[in-house]
């Protein structure tokens, strides 16, 4: 028990040295040479965290003091990636403090053992495993904990945590509560034209997309829909979702429901202008919902997980800010010659698209909910409110 609670500390540390390098090289010089070591030695301590956390709660007389911060600490960084840092402080600035976090707390560790131990020891001694007493009332008494309050507690932090983090990083266009999951649409006067923020998502049932136009103008209206294309057949396996929304029983991004039958005005990017690097990695991503049911999907993960990953600077500004500019243009070139202006786009685009057009004057007059999914109610649910 000695030697496994000491290998513990080691690789707890040791995964936060590694990580916390990587980190800062990533930040200094743009790469990660250590990204597969990384994952590889991090893999370790949270597989270890769960039977040490079992042995803590059933064991009389194992020096849990020491160990138990870092298990909490391992638990909380593998299974939730520290919600809900990661959506006000962004992913790679969360990942850079809790490397850091991680060897200040090791360091402590090491620092108290030595501080406690008689002979001077960085790590456990013999002695402080002398008096380990398994007890079956100990073990009743942590799986009760851990079934009738950790759990119910751990999913109440979980779905407070993720509601706050997705209403903060989707500036309020997506709110997730206890009734479900709703975007938010928005209506903007500009020079006395309106512009309507249609937030989606590219999942969802097809009455999502009907709820979403519901009292759309049907005069002086157009429509900028979201839809990149592929000329040059770079995707070989497409780019759609209808595969997986097939499988799950629901339908893909439903641009013809959202088009409504009024004019539109395609202004979106094609494949072939985004960076190689970026084009591998979407390829990738379709592969894998390509092949979601096929015999192939085993060889099809491996592929895709040897394919490296784009810079997420580069993605972001690819995928996101890029497009979130070519719309802004398209919405004041078609208020020109339309009074509204829809735009039924990724709710992810959203913030960046509202943040452009409130720098351009226009001013928020109206807001509305629309459900992507509701729980059952006693009561009858509206759609929207």
């Amino acid at each position: 028990m000695k030697r496994l609670a000491n290998i513990y500390i080691i690789l707890f540390l040791l995964d936060g040295i590694i990580s916390l390098v990587d980190m800062v090289t990533a930040r200094c010089f743009g790469i990660h040479p250590l990204f597969a070591i990384r994952g590889v030695v991090a893999f370790f301590p949270f597989v270890l965290a769960f039977p040490l956390y079992c042995i803590i709660g059933c064991t009389r007389g194992f020096p849990w003091r020491v160990l138990f911060p870092m298990i909490l600490f391992i638990i909380w960084v593998g299974l939730f990636f520290a919600l809900p840092l990661p959506f006000f402080l962004g992913i790679q600035n969360t990942e850079f403090a809790l490397s850091v976090a991680q060897v200040v707390l090791g360091i402590l560790v090491l620092v108290g053992l030595r501080c406690s131990s008689q002979n001077g020891q960085w790590l456990y001694g013999m002695s402080a495993f002398e008096q380990l007493e398994f007890r079956w009332p100990r073990l009743f008494g942590f799986v009760a904990v851990n079934v009738f309050l950790v759990g119910p507690l751990l999913c109440i932090y979980v779905g407070v945590s993720a509601s706050a983090g997705i209403s903060h990083f989707s500036q309020g266009f997506v709110h997730l509560n206890a009734k479900g999951v709703s975007v938010e649409v928005r209506t903007y006067r500009h020079n006395d034209k309106k512009i309507l923020l249609l937030p989606t998502v590219h999942i969802a049932d097809r009455s999502f997309y009907s709820d979403l136009i519901a009292g759309l103008p049907p005069e002086k209206t157009v429509v900028i829909p979201e839809g990149v294309t592929d000329r040059k057949n770079l995707l070989a396996n497409g780019m759609g979702y209808e595969k997986l929304a097939t499988s799950l029983g629901l339908v893909a991004q439903d641009n013809q429901t959202l088009a409504a039958e009024l004019p539109t005005n395609s202004c979106d990017i094609d494949i072939s202008m985004l960076s190689p690097e970026v084009v591998d990695f979407l390829s990738a991503i379709s592969a894998l919902f390509h092949n979601s049911d096929s015999g192939n999907y085993a060889m099809t993960l491996l592929k895709s997980t040897s394919i490296p990953a784009p810079d997420i600077n580069l993605l972001w500004k690819e995928i996101i800010e890029d497009r979130n500019r070519r719309v802004t243009d398209c919405i004041y070139d078609s208020l020109k010659n339309y009074d509204y202006v829809a735009v039924p786009w990724g709710a992810g685009h959203m913030p960046g698209i509202e943040k452009d057009l409130l720098a351009a004057g226009a001013v928020v007059v109206d807001s509305r909910r629309v459900w992507v999914w509701q729980r059952a109610c006693a009561a009858p649910c509206g759609k929207s409110r």
